[in-house]
């Protein structure tokens, strides 16, 4: 990763640093029944920031993966992907990961292992 793109990701939090959040949603899906999706996108392919210039609450960086993790409550693996899309431009589909709960996985461990085998 360039010192630039290292410069612009320093303010996200680390994948582990939000496991927390990551528990408290999943948790929250598994009591109402909703769905939960994680999606990873490279780094190099995607800003952090939304439009008013903050980074967003539900996101982190993955260094050692090269790839941002977003905690999408509320989101089927389908409308995930939807996602991926509109965030990645020209970026191949291959190179977006999902992982869904309760299709995929049903505990975060498991949510992030789809991530890395996915991906």
């Amino acid at each position: 990763m360039s010192p630039e793109r290292q410069a612009q990701v320093a303010d996200v939090p680390l994948l582990g640093e939000v496991i927390t959040l990551i528990n408290a949603e999943l948790a929250r899906a598994r009591r109402y029944g909703r769905p939960l999706s994680l999606l990873a996108l490279p780094i190099s392919e995607v800003a952090p920031y939304g439009p008013d210039g903050r980074v967003y609450d539900t996101i982190a960086v993955a260094p050692e993966h090269d790839c941002f993790v977003m905690v999408l409550p509320e989101t089927t693996a389908p409308e995930a992907r939807r996602l991926a899309e509109r965030l990645s431009g020209d970026l191949p589909p291959a190179r977006a990961a999902v992982a869904s709960f309760p299709g995929d996985a049903d505990t975060v461990e498991g949510l992030l292992l789809h991530l890395a085998t996915e991906g």
